[in-house]
């Protein structure tokens, strides 16, 4: 081949990224789809916060528009080799291209080729090592999807785990389930994108990945042993924090004796030493009909509460885990009595305004149907009631009922009840204990019977004592005082 028509190749392979609409869309594509992904990384250097999107728009949508640009390219000068032909071009013009090093326009041409390749890889490769990041990140979890995510990622925030990413629980470590996890996400911007999910959005008892490989990462039943004292407070009917009811109860915990290797406590049931097994009739395993427990030297015990519906033959049975009780370990919902005697007894809301607790409980149990109307009817209900019924404490502590009111609002309703996502009191309970929910009692009902007659018991005593007033300071001392005051 003549150095003309190498060099006419050149010349093809530039017309095809000028000379076709494609190539130079292409073009225009990538290059500013890279400056807008440098300018992000300069404005991220920096500390700007562009919002919730920022790192979607930069970490998926650019890096997107950067390949389908780098992609569009080659397309485009394939369109005008094509069109060449089709017109009857010499076939010179139009034959594979050859690399020739030997020849100087050669060697600058491919030089210019491998060092824009090398740029575009580490563009590539920057912006695919943040976005995993991005996506693995609180943020992304939480803040994208906003109308959908707002509720659990604001009980998130104020629990024992808001410190925690929402993929050392969500998804764990391993390949696996990250992918398992990314297909699983896709589903779900289609749904959110679509609105077509439940509302409210069941809690994912399916699915979920074992206890074992993400709980016990951080947490484990041998390391959690012995009893626990544990103090419950409840505002009295004038709410007075001074008279507070008070229960303390010994936790036995249990878990793994370092003196014996066997398990004791409520940690019992998570011991390698037994396989607790459940079947539930309903698919929010409230109801749950058959309890299997199979001892260290292989026996299995079968518990059967006959008066449920029965669960089907071929239904598989399910370990029992951490989160059969830990069900809201990051997203605790609270109860209403719970809030309202919490913010009381922090003084959030003035316990001298008389029968004050059931007055905020009463407004912020009260069923509204937008955020709007609950904000003005909870204010309206609290003020109204003290205005019809106490006329001269409503112009003297007027202040302070509209702290309570805006505290019952913002600090009770707000972060608990979701009406446009169908999240009212209760919805999600924990499964914790038995306060807000039957809890232990979906098994520990002395009505789960073997055909031995033996039964599963509902002996207070299995998981706790309440504790006498003597108890209490022989346990907690100087800290029951600073629980209680």
């Amino acid at each position: 081949m003549t150095a003309q028509n190498r060099a006419s190749l050149w010349r093809l392979l530039a017309r095809g990224m000028w000379s076709s609409r494609l190539g130079v869309f292409g073009v225009v594509t990538t290059t500013l789809s890279a400056g807008l992904i440098l300018a992000a990384f300069a404005t991220e250097l920096i500390g700007v916060d562009a919002g919730p999107y920022q790192g979607l728009v930069t970490y998926l949508l650019l890096p997107a528009l950067f390949v389908f640009g780098l992609v569009l390219i080659p397309i485009g000068s394939y369109l005008v080799r094509a069109e060449s032909l089709r017109r009857g071009e010499s076939a010179d013009a139009i034959k594979p291209i050859i690399v020739d090093l030997s020849q100087p326009s050669h060697r600058r041409f491919w030089g210019v080729v491998m060092l824009l390749s090398v740029i575009n890889i580490a563009i590539l490769f920057a912006v695919s090592y943040k976005g995993y990041h991005y996506t693995e990140s609180t943020a992304f979890c939480g803040t994208l999807c906003h109308s959908v995510m707002e509720p659990e990622y604001t009980a998130y925030q104020r629990s024992p785990h808001a410190r925690v990413a929402c993929v050392e629980c969500h998804i764990g470590p391993g390949a696996p389930w990250f992918v398992k996890s990314k297909l699983s996400g896709l589903r779900q911007v289609w749904a959110v994108t679509t609105g077509d999910f439940s509302r409210p959005i069941p809690t994912p008892v399916a699915d979920l990945r074992p206890a074992r490989d993400t709980c016990e990462q951080c947490h484990w039943p041998e390391a959690f042993h012995g009893n626990r004292p544990k103090v419950f407070r409840e505002v009295a009917a004038e709410g007075d924090p001074k008279d507070a009811l008070v229960t303390a109860v010994m936790l036995h915990v249990g878990g793994r004796e370092a003196a014996t290797g066997r398990y004791s406590g409520i940690h019992w049931h998570v011991s390698q030493q037994n396989l607790v097994e459940y079947r539930a009739s309903d698919d929010k395993r409230l109801q749950i009909r058959e309890v299997r427990v199979t001892d260290a030297a292989g026996k299995s015990t079968l518990f059967v509460k006959a008066d449920m519906p029965p669960v089907p033959a071929d239904a598989p049975w399910r370990t029992m885990d951490c989160v059969d009780c830990h069900n809201r370990p990051s997203h605790v919902y609270e109860s209403p009595e719970a809030a309202v005697d919490r913010r009381i007894l922090d003084g959030r809301i003035d316990a001298a305004l008389p029968g004050v607790r059931d007055v905020v409980l009463q407004a912020t149990t009260a069923v509204y149907a937008s955020r709007d109307e609950a904000k003005q009817g909870i204010r309206e209900a609290i003020l109204g009631h003290y205005r019809r019924v106490h006329p001269e404490l409503f112009a003297e502590k007027r202040l302070s009922l509209i702290a309570a009111a805006d505290v019952a609002y913002q600090d009770i309703y707000a972060p608990n009840v979701y009406p446009a996502l169908g999240i009212g009191w209760n919805t999600y309970p924990s499964h914790l204990g038995h306060a807000n929910d039957k809890g232990c009692f979906r098994c520990h009902d002395d009505e789960h019977a073997a055909p031995s007659g033996e039964k599963i018991r509902q002996d207070c005593d299995l998981c706790h004592n309440i504790l006498t007033e003597d108890e209490r300071e022989s346990a907690l001392g100087d800290d029951l005082k600073n629980v209680l005051f």
